[in-house]
């Protein structure tokens, strides 16, 4: 009877002890199986984001104001900028370097010129969409005070 008993409580043991090795397992499988997929649908809204796209964007043109590329070693035409010190094409042209530009000439009337104002026109379709209305606005004011 006393085995009996030994054999019970032994075995009672182990079924317990085997019901929380595989509750340990199943769990910490669970947790990262949604890390995982927690990942997976950040990647994808990270993808799919318009705000995160618009910073790539932005991100990407800060990039290209810095750089400085000889067009015409590489056989292409050179856009010419007619702002001071900036050779960069519009393909280069951010919301804050445009902001830029039309602060200049709006500071001071001696700074627009037909050409600059025409540039920034084209330019318009470089810069973010929220951005051209007010662009837009501000540089049909401008317009009056061609030199």
């Amino acid at each position: 009877m006393r085995k009996l008993k030994t054999l019970f409580i032994v075995s009672a043991l182990l079924a317990i002890f085997f019901t929380v090795i595989v509750s340990i397992v199943i769990v910490t499988d669970t947790d990262e199986k949604q890390k995982a997929q927690g990942n997976q649908e950040d990647s994808l809204q990270n993808q799919l984001s318009p705000e995160k796209e618009g910073q790539k964007v932005k991100e990407k043109n800060k990039t290209n104001d810095k750089i400085e590329v000889d067009l015409e070693k590489i056989g292409l035409d050179k856009e010419v900028n007619p702002f001071p010190n900036d050779s960069f094409p519009h393909a280069g042209l951010s919301d804050e370097r445009f902001e830029e530009y039309l602060t200049l000439m709006e500071n001071d009337d001696k700074e627009i010129t037909k050409e600059r104002l025409e540039w920034l026109i084209e330019g318009l379709d470089f810069v973010g969409e929220e951005s051209r209305p007010g662009f837009k606005e501000r540089i049909n004011s401008l317009e009056d005070k061609v030199q």
